[in-house]
């Protein structure tokens, strides 16, 4: 086994869990950067490595739900921007004729509705360009009236949420670049007001609410520690305002988010206890509000969320005793919620992310039967809701990704005949989602992420043809992504992982040329993505796997020479590695693996034995520490045969 693919499941896993569990229009969910590499981690299976279990299919396709919430929601706050805006240009006229007390009445009405609105229209469909386009018009417009009013706060505090929106807008849209900009300066409008009113705390939490959008915008833009700086300022800024009123429950409900975040910058940073302890801090303040305030329903979601979170941890632990615990006391209060008021969508979303968490914890457990119980129920629960609102994107991605979960399921269990059907179903969700919104690049991925897995599938069971045209489109969907945002290292993981999927079907199929050329530019795509993140390992080791897999392409039409020279620039790069985490197994077998590649296409004897002393070197080393991977364990044997091979001359020397 490849125990660098296990960690890089167990880091990827959880960065794209945290963003799934969000639920709530408030709170912006994490995507992005983290998300989309665990999309590319997905695709990239290294040579020799496990298929990706249900586990990792699901988190990743539970976090696009997420996003695509957050996206529904930017459609509400945008459409209440554009309300807002229009409100603002006739008080405006209003300006001309009647007292500035009678516009800044205006101005409060506005505000209110803003929020109001933005939650009605929360699950609308608007395109994202459309949005983007509202929002445009809403800006120019409150600039102009803004304009007559610098020292008034509170039409400066409406310019700033509307910056807000719009920096929503772009987030989701991934320009993050434009996102960042409004955002600054919805803080810099926020840190004017506040020098004027120190003392006010909701001046203070506006400040806030700006620097947690900068630190979520950063953190998906995969500056970690921009990101950690501005969630730190928020913080200080939350406890601040805890202070000065302890029975605050908006401000506790501030903190108990503000710890949720350093929990997600922990884990980003592989930080897993200190990421429980943020957790369980968090869950700590949201038990206190429940406790006192019971009929409040939300701060029993906000404590399913909070379980969640903890039990993906455990999971990655192998802990899935106490994973079960929590996933069990998560469920119980999901489904409380759902009961009491079953026509609320936020609730059984809880039901459904419980039966997710559930699922995942039944398979580690090997409980297969339990999990695909699970899967099925979460399943069900979307298509009941998608029945009342066809019409909505969002369940009918829901249940696009259901499809997908349960194929996975079925593709691990050596049964991917019984799971081309639902694959179909969700690659025809997926596609019309698409067709409505061409500029949508979320819907994009899923057509191509759903592709991939298709073709999987499709080759699984012998219809290579399919698979082929599969793959093919994923790749050119991937391309277009990468070439739209040459900036996005997201989208260039993704590219240069699924073309090394390509190269992998391209060689099943003996298109040796073609499965080369593939190889050859995933090699290409990386390279210039390392010369941006060069110190990246993960990166690195793309970029060794493809060159290795171009070696194996070059050696089998007999270009020794030319795979010579890609071998070892394999092994300079994971040698590098090796030097970084001496202890990593799947480093050193990797070694072994490619000085072996290098001794098949060697004529010289002397360097022949060389190799194959290095290579017994690396395996006596990690036999002695009992790390040698079962896939490994004939190899000694092997490569003794090979020593006894060599001709006696050489033995000699």
């Amino acid at each position: 086994t490849d125990i660098g693919w296990i960690r890089e499941h167990t880091r990827l896993g959880n960065l794209a869990r945290r963003w799934d569990l969000r639920g709530r229009p408030a709170i912006n969910t994490l995507r992005g950067s983290d998300l989309t590499a665990a999309e590319s981690w997905i695709s990239s299976q290294p040579r020799n490595a496990p298929q990706p279990t249900p586990l990792h299919h699901e988190f990743i396709q539970a976090s696009r739900k997420a996003a695509t919430r957050r996206q529904r929601m930017t459609v509400g706050g945008s459409l209440a921007a554009a309300v807002v805006a229009i409100l603002l240009a006739g008080y405006a006229v209003i300006q001309q004729r009647a007292a500035e007390s009678a516009l800044r009445t205006g101005t409060e009405s506005a505000n209110k509705l803003v929020f109001g609105l933005a939650d009605r229209f929360k699950d609308s469909s608007v395109p994202g360009r459309i949005i983007e386009s509202i929002l445009d018009e809403a800006r120019s417009l409150q600039d102009e009236l803004s304009a007559n009013f610098p020292d008034d706060p509170e039409l400066q505090r409406s310019k700033a949420w509307a910056l807000i929106q719009l920096g929503d807008v772009y987030k989701n849209l991934d320009d993050l670049s434009k996102a960042k900009a409004v955002y600054s300066q919805s803080l810099d409008i926020a840190r004017k007001i506040a020098a004027k009113e120190p003392d006010a705390a909701k001046r203070q939490r506006d400040i806030a609410v700006s620097l947690n959008r900068i630190g979520d915008a950063e953190l998906r833009s995969g500056n970690a520690q921009s990101a950690q700086k501005a969630f730190e300022e928020s913080m200080s800024i939350t406890r601040a305002n805890v202070a000065r009123e302890p029975g605050n429950v908006t401000w506790q409900r501030d903190l108990s988010i503000d710890f949720e975040k350093l929990g997600n910058i922990r884990l980003s940073a592989g930080d897993t206890e200190g990421a429980l302890e943020a957790y369980g801090e968090s869950l700590q303040i949201t038990r206190g509000l429940a406790a006192a305030n019971p009929g409040d329903a939300k701060w029993q979601r906000d404590i399913t969320i909070s379980l969640s979170k903890i039990a993906d941890i455990h999971l990655d632990a192998d802990d899935t005793d106490a994973a079960l615990s929590i996933i069990a006391e998560q469920l119980r209060i999901a489904r409380a919620l759902a009961s009491r008021d079953p026509d609320n969508t936020a609730w059984q979303r809880a039901v459904i992310i419980a039966l997710n968490d559930m699922g995942r914890a039944r398979l580690m457990s090997k409980d297969p039967a339990a999990a695909l119980k699970a899967y099925a129920e979460s399943l069900a629960i979307m298509r009941g809701i998608a029945e009342k609102d066809p019409n909505n994107t969002e369940w009918q991605r829901d249940i696009s990704i259901g499809l997908h979960r349960l194929a996975d399921v079925q593709m691990d269990a050596g049964d991917p005949s019984a799971a081309l059907e639902m694959f179909r179903e969700s690659q025809r969700i997926a596609r019309k989602l698409s067709a409505g919104d061409a500029q949508n690049a979320l819907w994009l991925e899923d057509v191509a992420k759903v592709g991939e897995r298709f073709g999987d599938a499709l080759a699984e069971t012998g219809d290579t043809e399919a698979a082929r045209t599969a793959y093919d489109e994923s790749v050119e969907i991937r391309r277009r992504l990468a070439t739209q945002q040459p900036g996005n290292p997201d989208y260039a993981r993704q590219f240069a992982a699924v073309l090394l999927k390509l190269g992998n079907m391209l060689e099943r199929v003996s298109d040796l040329p073609a499965a080369l050329a593939a190889f050859h530019e995933s090699a290409a795509v990386t390279r210039e993505l390392l010369q941006k993140t060069p110190d990246n390992p993960e990166t690195r080791r793309h970029l060794s796997d493809a060159l290795n897999r171009a070696g194996d392409m070059q050696m089998f039409q007999e270009d020794f020479q030319a795979a010579r020279a890609s071998y070892r620039e394999s092994l300079a790069i994971l040698r590098s590695l090796a030097a970084e985490n001496p202890d990593d197994a799947s480093v050193q077998t990797s070694i072994a693996y490619h000085l072996f590649s290098i001794f098949v296409t060697s004529e010289d004897s002397g360097e022949k034995r060389k190799l194959l002393e290095s290579i017994m070197d690396i395996l006596n080393g990690l036999l002695a520490r009992d790390a040698l991977p079962e896939g490994f364990r004939n190899w000694p044997d092997l490569i003794r045969e090979q020593l006894r091979e060599l001709p006696a001359a050489t033995a000699a020397q």
